[in-house]
């Protein structure tokens, strides 16, 4: 199955235990992960600021991340109307990566 996880997932998945961690396990492990630029640049962001990461240990985690994940494009195929627009790049990335889930 084709997955894209949203930043919120996979910032959890790398700094928790728990749900958000074993699905980025079985989602890397049994499925495709389906990434994009800004969902990377968005995660740099979160781990650096939010969790104050150092930026090594940063760097490793979207190297597994890209290495893990299938690059998808983000650019925009249609004006969807969603409350958040800075989320229209992980949709547009779900719809080009042919996203099942």
């Amino acid at each position: 199955m084709r997955i894209l996880l949203d930043t919120n997932v996979l910032v959890s998945g790398f700094t928790t235990r728990g749900l958000c961690a074993d699905v980025v396990r079985a989602v890397t492990s049994n499925h495709d992960l389906i990434i994009c630029p800004s969902l990377l640049v968005e995660t740099r962001r979160v781990l650096s600021e939010k969790f104050k990461m150092d930026q090594a240990l940063v760097d490793s985690i979207l190297d597994l991340i890209t290495e893990a994940g299938e690059s998808s494009t983000e650019e925009p195929l249609i004006q969807i109307p969603i409350d958040d627009q800075d989320d229209i790049f992980i949709l547009s990335a779900a719809i080009h990566g042919g996203a099942e889930c």
